[in-house]
């Protein structure tokens, strides 16, 4: 019997890609497919196909020696397959669980595959390059027939170890739309078990100690009963290892959903939405989003398994001596803690605002010191310090006077008031000592139950006010990439010599201010003009070329690509059409390879035609004495931790950053303003040669 066919040809990728992502779970809508090209990258044409079904795809490239384990934590994706001909593709859903992975066939059937026959597939043509030479070491090494393809999987994983092999696209739902999906059919599913665990928790738990109690009570202890309440406490022990598990598994899944969502979220921002944010109050951005994972969900979880608690006792509590008015009363000291609470949760914001606040001036403060030093006299160094510090410690004071109340009020208090409860009934004679002994032990129980709301809520309290500084960042995710879903390249829609870039009656205004950055700016750019753009400091020169580029929005007219807006070319083509390099305070080295600094706008990891580009685009910026210098060349490591770069040559860095991602329209905006004259007609001739249409902002 024949194998079936497990790959998709080009002509079906479109099919291939709904398919998948419907096998997946992935929210894929129906919406035609227009097949690629032969000669369309596939690549950019995957891109714009996953966005017009409401997914994001990803194109990821790995080593050889770490194909197996990419491969068997891929899914969805799609996988290209090298060889001669027309290119095929693997749809990959993900992997069962033997570990096998899972491939949708052409038919629409599911076949599980060991991940190294996956691996074989997807790297014949690289292994059979090396195989022929390979085997005829091993033959003249005489090693035994039995013991041959071991050598030569161990000799051809060392060879291709460093090997690139690409064509993998990881498939996903976009994060604004799945995060509550996600959370509904992950987390939300775990915690209504945890829920149900709980119950079944405490149901044995109560039914365990009814056994014991009835017989300690009547006076005698026969073995049966013994048995039942040893058997009853034993089979808590899954029980509580079941819930343990899931309460873990609940809190990883939530969190791993906030982290993605918050990525997300910091990659939407604008920039006139951090622009007026200092180091201080950025990292206390960072240190809040980890108090609201581990504190809310910490919180959360332990408030929910609280109600349970607190539900039983109550119950419990109702068939007690005291009866119905003691579980009322129950109902009502809750209130008086929520009360408590409450005036907690107002004396920690401000506590937390004086904190962050106290912070942000200290680091604001360490960054300054030798401009303070300099224009203020010894003895008003830190005088700012002290009256923060006066005012924080104030609040703190009144903070932990109420942290006291919301952690000893709800226990202790309610043991008090629930032993009192219970005076009229030991005054009495109608109560038995099988009911006083049932409210004592609800008096207890519900005693647990508020000790673990008072540690849920003080968590939830520290939750919500961090979600208060994270909430921009979480909800910017749900921001749109871009309006529509291109699938044609703006420049094959008009003709060569039509305007490469139109600003129609262009406005702009900074948000909360009133007065216009400008208004009525007409400016066209065609396909190789050289234009330099002069003016004063604050004259609109950065927000033109932010507008270009398309980091900001304007607040009137059209700006046209090739005679299309943004809208219809999509942030993806309106990024491959124009590339800037922005002021040198707007820009950044990243700690890493000097390569990654240089190609961020192209792939990563890189093919050797792109290492080869950064190499040839630094000598001409005049930066190969640089890399003769550095041990590593374009893999030594730069930025904080690394090779420290001169203002100079991160300039050149940052032109090079630009000119490597082979854009229509090079915008630099006062790039040049820190080179020496030499330096500056070197590379002014590298930039006239590589830019095919230039657009440089300058000071008079």
């Amino acid at each position: 019997m024949a194998e079936p066919r497990l790959d998709w040809p080009l002509a079906r990728l479109g099919e291939a890609l709904w398919a998948t992502a419907r096998a997946a779970g992935l929210p894929a809508r129906e919406e035609p497919m227009v097949a690629p090209s032969a000669e369309m990258d596939p690549d950019r044409w995957l891109q714009e196909a996953s966005s017009k079904l409401g997914l994001e795809s990803q194109a990821v490239h790995a080593q050889y020696g770490d194909l197996s384990d990419m491969l068997g934590r891929a899914g969805p994706a799609l996988v290209r397959l090298r060889g001669d001909g027309e290119p095929r593709f693997l749809a990959l859903i993900g992997r069962d669980w033997r570990g096998r992975a899972r491939l949708l066939a052409p038919d629409g059937a599911i076949h599980a595959l060991p991940t190294q026959r996956l691996r074989r597939m997807v790297c014949v043509a690289l292994e059979d390059r090396v195989r022929p030479h390979l085997e005829g070491v091993l033959a003249s090494a005489e090693v035994p027939e039995g013991q041959r393809e071991r050598a030569l999987s161990a000799l051809m994983a060392h060879t291709l170890a460093a090997d690139p092999i690409g064509g993998f696209w990881l498939l996903r739902a976009p994060t604004a739309v799945s995060f509550w999906k996600r959370m509904v059919a992950g987390p939300v599913r775990r915690l209504l078990l945890l829920l149900a665990l709980s119950c079944v928790e405490y149901a044995m738990l109560l039914v365990a100690w009814w056994l014991v109690g009835r017989g300690t009570l009547m006076g005698r202890l026969e073995p049966g009963w013994l048995l039942a309440w040893l058997l009853a406490l034993i089979s808590l022990v899954p029980l509580q290892m079941a819930a343990t598990w899931l309460q873990g598994s609940c809190a990883v899944g939530a969190g791993v959903l906030l982290k993605q969502r918050l990525h997300e979220g910091l990659t939407r921002l604008r920039p006139d939405e951090i622009r007026h944010l200092g180091v201080g109050q950025l990292v206390s951005r960072v240190l809040e989003a980890e108090a609201v994972e581990y504190l809310g969900l910490a919180g959360g979880l332990g408030v929910a398994v609280a109600v349970v608690e607190l539900g039983f006792a109550g119950w419990v509590l109702a068939q007690g001596a005291a009866g119905a008015p003691h579980a009322f009363a129950l109902a009502g000291w809750l209130v008086v803690v929520l009360g408590v609470s409450w005036l907690y949760a107002r004396r920690r914001q401000d506590w937390t605002d004086r904190r962050l606040e106290q912070s942000h001036q200290t680091i604001e403060a360490m960054v300054g010191q030798r401009t303070r030093v300099v224009q203020l006299p010894p003895d008003r160094w830190h005088m700012a310090e002290d009256r923060e510090l006066s005012r924080y410690l104030d609040s703190s004071r009144s903070m932990d006077r109420a942290a006291v109340a919301v952690t000893a009020l709800p226990v202790r208090g309610w043991v008090v008031l629930g032993v009192l409860l219970l005076t009229p009934a030991l005054l009495g004679v109608a109560a038995t000592p099988a009911r006083l002994a049932i409210s004592l032990g609800g008096v207890f129980l519900a005693a647990q139950g508020l000790q673990r709301v008072s540690t849920g809520v003080a968590s939830l309290v520290d939750a919500g006010i961090g979600w208060r500084r994270i909430a921009l960042i979480f909800h910017a995710a749900a921001r749109p990439i871009s309006a529509g879903s291109p699938l044609v390249s703006p420049a094959k829609v008009e003709a060569p010599d039509a305007p490469l870039l139109e600003l129609r009656d262009l406005a702009y205004t900074h948000a909360g201010r009133k007065d216009a950055v400008f208004e009525g700016l007409d400016l066209t750019i065609r396909r190789g003009d050289r234009l330099l753009v002069e003016g004063v400091s604050g004259g609109g020169k950065s927000t033109l070329i932010a507008l270009i580029a398309g980091l900001r929005e304007p607040a009137g007219g059209l700006l046209l690509l090739s005679g299309l807006d943004r809208a219809s070319v999509g942030a993806e083509g309106w990024r491959r059409a124009i590339s800037a390099a922005p002021q040198f305070h707007e820009n950044h080295v990243f700690a890493g390879p000097l390569a990654f600094n240089l190609l961020m706008g192209r792939r990563w990891p890189p093919l050797p035609e792109d290492l080869a580009d950064a190499e040839e685009i630094c000598v001409d910026l005049g930066l190969g004495e640089l890399l003769e210098r550095m041990p590593s060349g374009l893999y030594q490591m730069v930025g904080e931790s690394g090779w420290q770069l001169s203002h100079g040559e991160r300039s050149r860095l940052f032109l090079a950053r630009a000119l490597l991602q082979g854009t229509e329209l090079v915008l630099l905006d006062e790039t040049l303003a820190a080179l020496d004259p030499a330096s500056l007609e070197r590379v002014l001739h590298c930039v006239l040669r590589r830019a095919p249409t230039l657009l440089v902002v300058a000071h008079p």
